[in-house]
């Protein structure tokens, strides 16, 4: 049952966000969910044993990955870092801390020897630099500095279910010790800042949903078989639902019409005729005014 709801969950935030797909936050997906998946496995089962050098390794490789991709998507990934700190600093693993600082650091090499070496080899590190970084950089500050009050209560709204997994880690990690609430924390916490920055595009929830998505069996995990159980869950599901469901129905209004009403048929065959009217060997090139 916990599972497919987690899977439904998923699926309606997934159509809700997507728009036509394809964006640097989708790619990012599947390797903010494999650091997540890793993390949830040393944590859930309390044992900083479990591979202390490669996890930290593979975080390094999602991560490197991310960063060369948009680096504030890796935002859930910072919270896997922040909570894999605080974890091994409470438990004095002082030696375990230089393991994972090497172990991630080198999965982020191995990521970006390659990517370098591209870079050099076509003389283009500076165009690397600020497309990657720097441009991405001034594009997050304008977006979060045109935010009104009212985009700040809209943004709140759509990340009320973020907001109330880290209220209900917070009480679980005081109330039960549980450890594992110390990564939730992170997660929704690292979650919840990546997406104040920027314009508050709906693909940007991409980034919080893989964490969104499990507020179901995170609610059965800390509050099943008490009397407050039933109501948090239908709480919790409602604040996950309300904010995307508009949006969910017109993906999928436009899912109908793009996909089997052939909506952009027409278009796509207007552009087929101004091709048949440019050169094969111009194909690669572009014609820009007044840029």
């Amino acid at each position: 049952k916990r599972t497919l709801v987690a899977l439904a969950s998923y699926m309606f935030l997934y159509t809700a966000m997507i728009y036509e797909g394809d964006m640097s936050e989708e790619w990012s997906l599947v390797f903010i969910v494999l650091a997540m998946y890793l993390a949830a496995v040393r944590f859930i089962k309390k044992d900083s044993n479990i591979h202390p050098f490669l996890y930290p390794f593979l975080y390094g490789v999602s991560f490197g990955i991310i960063a060369y991709i948009r680096i504030n998507n890796a935002a859930l990934i910072c919270g896997v870092l922040f909570a894999e700190l605080v974890w091994a600093i409470k438990e004095k693993r002082y030696r375990d801390i230089c393991k994972g600082i090497l172990g991630f650091l080198s999965g982020v090499v191995v990521v970006s020897i390659p990517v370098w070496i591209y870079f050099i080899q076509n003389n283009a590190v500076k165009e690397f630099l600020w497309g990657t970084f720097g441009y991405n950089i001034l594009y997050a500050e304008k977006g979060t500095d045109s935010k009104s009050i009212l985009d700040i209560m809209k943004l709140l709204l759509n990340m009320s279910s973020l907001i109330f997994i880290a209220v209900m880690s917070i009480h679980s990690l005081y109330a039960k010790k549980d450890l594992f609430a110390t990564l939730l924390f992170f997660e929704s916490v690292c979650g919840a800042v990546v997406l104040f920055m920027g314009f508050g595009y709906w693909h940007y929830y991409l980034l919080a949903m893989p964490l969104m998505a499990l507020i179901y069996p995170i609610i059965y995990r800390y509050y099943s078989g008490t009397r407050w159980y039933k109501g948090t869950a239908v709480f919790g599901l409602l604040l996950l639902i309300s904010p995307f469901s508009y949006q969910f129905l017109r993906d999928i209004g436009k899912n109908y019409m793009f996909d089997f009403r052939k909506y952009y048929d027409a278009d796509i065959n207007s552009v087929k005729d101004v091709m048949k009217n440019i050169p094969e060997s111009e194909y690669d090139s572009i014609w820009g005014y007044n840029i």
